[in-house]
């Protein structure tokens, strides 16, 4: 896909839908593995997500994106609370 057609995907998405959606494109992940993650898996020092029981039942770490981490923290501030 072309940066202009990722832009149009994500100018339609908003709220968790977003962040999912720039998980997805910017870490590899599959869509069940970013609905599965729990906060003790998103590692913010190193900027790594530890994916489990991802394909062939094995666990891996991902790149975190970036421009995900700002609006991952406000999704943890929001889920504590």
């Amino acid at each position: 896909m072309s940066e202009l057609e990722i832009e149009r995907i994500f100018s339609q998405l908003k709220g968790v839908h977003l962040v999912i959606g720039k998980l997805l494109y910017g870490s590899g992940m599959r869509i069940s593995e970013a609905l599965r993650l729990r906060m003790k898996d998103l590692d913010f020092d190193r900027r790594v997500i530890e994916v489990h029981t991802s394909k062939g039942d094995k666990s891996r770490f991902v790149p975190m994106p970036e421009g995900v981490v700002a609006d991952l923290k406000i999704w943890m501030e929001f889920c504590t609370h």
